[in-house]
């Protein structure tokens, strides 16, 4: 019947009043903002990674070599377990390097290198810089060393409780600004959450030199972790930008 009628107004060139578009309503809009946290605390472990490697003209005596120069590493990594140094991972490899040709010079042999590669975390600090010293009497290469915490969750949960309220903080912001409220949460999406880490990379090597002197390795008063968060809101009932 309805449809019967709209087709005869059509016919006799009359036709309904069309009613003004409907206003979106408020709560169907959002505000959409991403947080960021950064939870400080005070570092108690280290990491490190450490390496040995020797070149030789064949693969038996680079593996001989990196066979030696890798028990120098674990005798001093021993002599160290009673402070918390443990071995945490660890990476053998070997390569052949081949030199490239030179024109009108001599072909130069290829070269085997062998390479040992240990992850190391110590636990508690007190002991850090002697046992820089003792690797490094060792002939060891200190690629990075790091610095962390006993358990990574708890500040990092602090950082996401941070982003949070940073992310209620600008959505607060705009709702202001745009002369708007703020409903209920309409998503929350994590993003990132990480420590950022602290380190020195490529300290020296010092091979076969009979007392080294005291270290005096930096350590940061405080570590950082942090968070991210993309929260959303609906804009709250009755609530209309200027």
């Amino acid at each position: 019947m309805r449809a019967r009628i709209f087709a005869l107004l059509f016919l006799f060139g009359l036709t309904p009043a069309v009613a003004d578009e409907a206003p979106v309503k408020e709560e169907d809009g959002t505000i959409a903002v991403e947080g960021r946290g950064e939870f400080h605390i005070h570092p108690e472990a280290a990491t490190l990674s450490i390496e040995q490697s020797a070149r030789a003209e064949t693969l038996e005596e680079a593996q001989r070599q990196g066979g030696e120069a890798a028990s120098a590493d674990l005798n001093e990594i021993a002599k160290w377990k009673t402070k918390g140094l443990t071995v945490t991972g660890h990476n053998f490899s070997v390569a052949e390097i081949r030199p490239v040709a030179v024109p009108n010079t001599p072909p130069r042999k290829p070269e085997w290198v062998a390479s040992d590669t240990y992850s190391l975390r110590l636990e508690p600090l007190t002991s850090l810089n002697d046992v820089i010293a003792g690797l490094i009497s060792a002939g060891t290469r200190i690629k990075s060393i790091g610095f962390t915490v006993k358990d990574e969750r708890a500040p990092l949960l602090a950082a996401r409780k941070l982003a949070a309220a940073d992310a209620r903080e600008q959505a607060k912001a705009y709702a202001e600004a745009l002369g708007v409220e703020l409903g209920g949460i309409k998503s929350v999406s994590d993003g990132e959450a990480q420590p950022v880490v602290e380190g020195f990379a490529d300290l020296p090597t010092r091979r076969g030199v009979p007392g080294v002197p005291p270290m005096n390795l930096y350590i940061p008063d405080a570590i950082a972790f942090t968070a991210s968060v993309r929260v959303a809101w609906r804009i709250g009932k009755g609530a209309r930008a200027p």
